[in-house]
């Protein structure tokens, strides 16, 4: 997903209009035109506008781009972009560890209960020998299944992607950062920041 996609996405999850990030980022001439240049592709915003853009839009910098933060930010943001335009392609579950002992020979096997939600072949898992991935994975898999649970909402679940690494918390063992449950996403109603 390009930055410009983002913009919109995230834009309208705020409840925004293109005219008010405009203004709300200070552009001068036409703010609307200039935003709709940058969602449509046809310009592509500096860095210090998107750094002003995640302030205005009250998102993580990563959330618009990672282009110049290390590689596991720019997979891990790449993930949560493809979870956003297709929900149920990306299942993620922690696995147990099992205790055998296996000598010099590593093994790996993990199972998984069949049921009518799976798809017709047998699912190929992966992991990552990244201690960074796997804690952001390993969270996400707990906010995926929180979803399915119906605890958070799907509002609750993008912005807890926006908000990434903000919104951490040790799989509930710390405070994040920054707050996403009880949100709904929207800075603007009806031409006014949200109060």
């Amino acid at each position: 997903m390009n930055i410009g996609e983002k913009i919109r996405r995230i834009r309208s999850f705020r409840g925004m209009t293109q005219k008010e990030l405009g203004i709300a980022l200070g552009l001068k001439g036409d703010p609307q035109t200039r935003i709709a240049q940058y969602e449509t592709g046809y310009r592509v915003p500096k860095r210090d506008l998107i750094l002003r853009m995640a302030e205005v839009l009250d998102v993580c910098v990563y959330a618009l781009d990672s282009e110049n933060e290390g590689s596991s930010t720019v997979m891990i943001e790449m993930l949560f972009w493809a979870d956003v335009e297709s929900p149920s392609i990306l299942t993620l579950a922690t696995a147990k560890r099992n205790d055998k002992k296996y000598n010099s020979v590593m093994g790996y096997e993990i199972e998984y209960t069949d049921n009518d939600d799976w798809m017709p072949r047998e699912p190929t898992m992966l992991w990552f020998n990244h201690i960074i991935v796997n804690d952001a994975l390993r969270e996400w898999a707990i906010r995926q299944q929180e979803l399915r649970d119906k605890i958070i909402t799907r509002d609750e679940y993008f912005e807890w992607k926006l908000q990434w690494p903000y919104s951490c918390d040790d799989c509930g063992r710390v405070e994040p950062v920054k707050k996403w449950r009880g949100t709904t996403g929207r800075l603007w109603r009806n031409g006014r920041p949200a109060t």
